[in-house]
């Protein structure tokens, strides 16, 4: 116990404070030049702006999921114990209390990947350092002579579709009023965070909030508790991928995890936590993804991946490849495939996508390099 003790009516007073002259200061600098509306645009004060807003918009998710976590936690041990007595057991508050946990350490330990097509990636020298999303991968210049973040669709869909639903459920402007602690990331989420909207212009999309910063939206991943070594989408390889980047476990730090496909109309406004908080997902996941959990954590079977129910991981970070890569696990029969008019099964092992792939891990130290599946 602290043995500071504070009288009656508060804390006194602190005495006056009279900042001291440096030599030859004038008593009056003028004033910097500013002119109201407007905010620094340098690389620097962008990536700033990124990070704290995503960081934000982070701490906004975990505190809702932290008022929401006893609900949760008890809805998820109703369904295990139901779930533990449809299979003939007679389970006691100990035992359910125990697969409640068993199933919640699966998926704090299972990997989190990101699936990707290798042939595309290195079909030749791959000189990217990071994985980026939609909105921080193109600019343009406004009549203002203001850099403007963009977005072009991708086979994941529109840029105003992705802006609407993240948005909707989990990153939509916040209240001032009542959010109370959370009053200055409020301020930061509601005027870099916003896109308040995309229209089409030629081929990329464009924010009707000018001050939009793209790179403070998350980076997509999922959690592979089913341990299916061509990643957590792996049931819907012909449109992600059967190539994994297999990141480290401390992005779980920094994102947050909803039951399934954030598109999904099962994935309701609220239902997203973090790692700290996963107990959650047990009672918000679809009856599918709950018996595959059930089945591999408490009945040690192999379950295979189902397309789109996974569990959807949201990194508020940058994803720079050095710091944040584990290893690589690259489809063979997509590396196999054509490259230049010519089959790689005719190169030696030496040339061609593999030779790139070794590059790439090399160039971005990836701390455990590559295998081929």
């Amino acid at each position: 116990m602290s043995s500071l003790i504070i009288p009656a009516g508060g804390p006194p007073p602190l005495p006056p404070f009279h900042p001291r002259k440096k030599p030859g200061q004038p008593s009056n600098p003028p004033p910097k030049s500013w002119v109201p509306g407007t905010i620094e645009d340098t690389p620097a004060m962008r990536d700033q702006r990124a990070r704290a807003t995503a960081a934000a918009s982070r701490a906004r998710i975990a505190y809702e999921a932290e008022g929401a976590y006893q609900q949760a936690y008890q809805e998820a041990y109703d369904r295990v114990e139901r779930k533990l007595i449809a299979e003939g057991e007679n389970p006691t508050e100990e035992l359910v209390l125990d697969a409640v946990r068993h199933m919640t350490r699966t998926l704090q330990e299972a990997e989190v990947t990101i699936n990707f097509k290798a042939d595309e990636w290195f079909a030749g020298e791959n000189p990217y350092d990071a994985y980026t999303q939609m909105f921080e991968r193109h600019q343009i210049t406004d009549n203002q002579g203001r850099r403007i973040d963009v977005a072009k669709t991708t086979p994941s869909g529109k840029p105003d579709r992705r802006a609407q639903c993240e948005e909707a459920k989990f990153l939509g402007e916040m209240d001032l009023q009542r959010r109370g602690r959370l009053n200055l990331g409020a301020n930061t989420v509601n005027r870099f965070g916003q896109t308040e909207g995309m229209r089409p212009q030629g081929e990329y999309w464009i924010p009707d909030n000018p001050h939009f910063v793209g790179a403070s939206r998350p980076r997509y991943a999922a959690l592979n508790f089913t341990g299916d070594h061509n990643g957590a989408l792996a049931a819907e390889g012909q449109y992600y991928g059967r190539s994994v980047l297999v990141l480290k476990d401390d992005v779980k730090r920094i994102a947050t995890f909803c039951a399934g496909d954030s598109f999904m109309g099962w994935v309701q406004p609220g239902q997203f936590c973090t790692y700290e908080t996963m107990t959650a997902l047990i009672a918000w996941m679809p009856a599918e993804l709950f018996e595959d959990l059930y089945a591999k954590a408490l009945q040690n079977r192999t379950v295979a991946a189902r397309p789109g129910k996974y569990i959807e991981c949201h990194i508020f970070g940058p994803l720079r490849f050095r710091d944040k890569l584990m290893t690589i696990r690259a489809s063979k029969p997509e590396l196999l495939k054509s490259q230049g008019g010519r089959s790689l099964r005719t190169a030696t092992r030496l040339y061609g996508a593999e030779v790139n792939l070794r590059k790439f891990c090399e160039a971005n130290r990836v701390l455990q390099g590559y295998t081929l599946v």
